[in-house]
């Protein structure tokens, strides 16, 4: 009798009532690794140990599993209620947040919400390890404008102001991390 180990990535796709999830076994738990083809909402990794006896194979339950890393940014509930507001599913979005204690939501790079636990990350969290994290709020910044001006299909007139209401929350948020010498900082940026 022989015991392995096998690890798997669980990949999550948007689907028509709930998520759609595919999983693939890996070499190893190396976020750096897994192939994002821009439709993938996030992955978490998982094992699974098999019992080889002779010529049958059993497989165990699925254990050890990872956080999410999602593919998006992480929006806290002041910031879904400043920027999306007015929109009816994300008011219920919201209410369902802050019934089950949530605090924060991905919105994901296929343009939904997931919320997310406190163990939970973006994949721009991740990364942003190794980078400036100043430079991921720009960054941030940009992406959210450009996921605005692309799933709600708004008119330009309009995008001038949901431009303001982005740039209030970024620097909002850079205010708390960097305090009064934000714009020293601001000015360091390539």
């Amino acid at each position: 009798m022989k015991k392995t180990i096998k690890t798997y990535v669980e990949k999550l796709y948007p689907g028509v009532i709930y998520y759609d999830s595919h999983e693939y076994e890996v070499e190893e738990r190396n976020p750096e690794k897994i192939k994002n083809n821009g439709n993938v909402q996030g992955f978490r990794f998982f094992d699974v140990e098999y019992v080889i006896d002779s010529n049958k194979k059993y497989k165990g339950e699925k254990v050890n599993y990872s956080n999410w890393y999602f593919y998006g940014s992480r929006l806290n509930i002041n910031d879904l209620e400043f920027i999306f507001g007015d929109n009816t599913q994300v008011k219920k979005l919201i209410k369902f947040m802050k019934n089950n204690g949530y605090e924060y939501a991905c919105y994901t790079q296929t343009g939904n919400f997931i919320p997310m636990e406190i163990e939970d990350i973006t994949y721009e969290e991740y990364i942003s390890g190794k980078k400036k994290v100043l430079k991921k709020d720009w960054h941030l910044f940009v992406w959210l404008l450009y996921l605005k001006c692309y799933n709600f299909k708004r008119y330009w007139s309009t995008i001038w102001k949901d431009i303001k209401r982005l740039k209030e929350v970024l620097l909002r948020n850079l205010e708390k991390k960097y305090g009064p010498d934000l714009l020293r900082l601001l000015k360091t940026i390539n």
